[in-house]
Formats: C-alpha cells, sequence, structure tokens
C-alpha cells in the first residue's frame, strides 16, 4: 500500500483527552489460527484498519486476560536502513500473583508464539504480532522481599520485521469476537 503523498495532520490532540494505556488484553497462540494473518487484504485501502478477524481453529476464541493496572505498555518502532525498514512491535505486562491457574497459563507459552489484542483507553483494539511472526514472551516471576512489593509475572515479546505498525480492528468485528473472559466474582 504505497503512501503517494503527505497530507497535512494536527497531530497536538488540542481540547481533547489522549489518554495512554489499556483496557483489557486478548491473547491467541500462533498455532490456533487458520493460515497467515493479516495478510494485505486484511487491511482498509490505507492500511490503518483490519477488517477482517482471523480464522481461528474449531473451538479455539481469544482469552481475556486481566492485568494490574498501568502494567500494559505497547510499543512500535518503524526503524531500518532506506529501502529495508520494517516496524517491530513490543508488549509488556504483569500478571499479579502466583496461583496454580496463572502457572499452568504461562507454561503454555513454552517455545509457543502468539498474537494479541489490545483494547486501549480510547476503546480501539489494536492488533500486536501476526502468525508469520508471533510474539514469544519471556516471563519473570518476582517473589517480592516483603508486604506490599510487587508479586507475580512481568511478560515481555518484541518481534521486528513486521509488514505492518499501528493498526486497529474496525469496530464492526468487535461483536464477532466472541473471547473467553475472566469470570466477574458473584
Amino acid at each position: 500500500m504505497p503512501v503517494l503523498s503527505l497530507g497535512a495532520v494536527d497531530g497536538q490532540c488540542f481540547q481533547q483527552a489522549n489518554p495512554g494505556g489499556g483496557r483489557n488484553l486478548f491473547a491467541i497462540l500462533a498455532k490456533d489460527v487458520v493460515g497467515n494473518y493479516p495478510l494485505p487484504e486484511h487491511f482498509n485501502a490505507d492500511g490503518t484498519e483490519l477488517t477482517a478477524l482471523p480464522t481461528l481453529v474449531a473451538t479455539k476464541k481469544w482469552s481475556q486476560y486481566l492485568f494490574p493496572d498501568g502494567t500494559l505498555d505497547y510499543k512500535i518502532d518503524d526503524s531500518g536502513d532506506p529501502s529495508f525498514q520494517s516496524y517491530k512491535h513490543m508488549i509488556e505486562f504483569m500478571m499479579a500473583g502466583k496461583s496454580k491457574a496463572l502457572r499452568a497459563e504461562m507454561r503454555k507459552y513454552i517455545n509457543a508464539g502468539a498474537l494479541f489484542l489490545i483494547e486501549d483507553k480510547d476503546g480501539e483494539y489494536i492488533l500486536v504480532f501476526s502468525t508469520d511472526d508471533p510474539g514469544f514472551l519471556k516471563k519473570s516471576f518476582a517473589l517480592g522481599k516483603k508486604g506490599n512489593d510487587k508479586r507475580g509475572y512481568t511478560l515481555k515479546a518484541e518481534v521486528d520485521g513486521l509488514t505492518f505498525g499501528l493498526v486497529t480492528l474496525q469496530s464492526s468485528l468487535l461483536a464477532t469476537l466472541s473471547p473467553n473472559l475472566v469470570p466477574l466474582p458473584a
């Protein structure tokens, strides 16, 4: 999708809120997606939105991860020498605690790449990674020294060489997402 010429853009957010951070995080293993995703035909004409969700292996769903407030971060770099530029996606988040269920979930990421969807504070969903270049989470656990020290997992992944930068899902796709949600307490 070549860009033919530059346009005038106001990037000041004048008299508008511009909150950082994420509300929700959804994950799926790359092997649970049928074929390659995303492909060029999955993007709108200007390459800023995805117009289709991936086809998933039967019975597989995106899974919701609840994370402590202020611990999810997502970054994109577009870099490289002229004629060799591509995008790098980076994600980092924490999962508090050391429950048996959490430890079992962390084991699923051993040598298993994943894709992520982040709901940002604007209510838009951002795709992180692809099936060609999934994110392999590096996990570290900290016990904490005492009292109110943070105890839990810090998870990080970065992939260089992706063909797309910041892309969001078209809002019409959200109704068909149908993820596994964390049950709310009674």
